[in-house]
């Protein structure tokens, strides 16, 4: 049976929930503080980059899914994904079945995905 939630616990939640909105309140990149959007055109027809770095709770084995590697069902357990229901883009990878609006964009030539980058600085948090 799970813990009952106690008044301690109460105010170690809400304690850690007033500390991070004000570290996100403090970082130069938040939104309060971002320069606003202006609208340009691009500088050419060849098209638009946007760059999407997933921070936080982004599981990359469960977005991009290597799902012809035999080790990767036995390994993920109860966290992998049934790679039939998943959108293969090639190369035994395929996309979370919640992706279908990225797998659309893949298939236009529309969408890439880049493999193996990561930050200098990791901090394993």
């Amino acid at each position: 049976m799970p813990d009952a939630l106690s008044r301690r616990r109460f105010l170690q939640g809400t304690a850690m929930v007033g500390a991070g909105m004000a570290i996100g309140a403090c970082r130069n990149d938040s939104p309060a503080t971002a320069p606003s959007p202006t609208t340009t055109t691009p500088p050419t027809a060849d098209g638009t980059l946007v760059i999407v770095t997933l921070y936080g709770g982004n599981d990359s084995l469960n977005t991009v899914i290597p799902i012809e590697d035999p080790r990767y069902v036995p390994l993920r357990g109860a966290l992998a994904v049934d790679p039939t229901d998943t959108h293969p883009i090639g190369e035994g990878f395929a996309l979370h079945p919640a992706l279908a609006r990225c797998a659309e964009l893949w298939a236009a030539e529309r969408l890439s995905v880049v493999h193996g980058v990561g930050s200098p600085s990791l901090d394993r948090s």
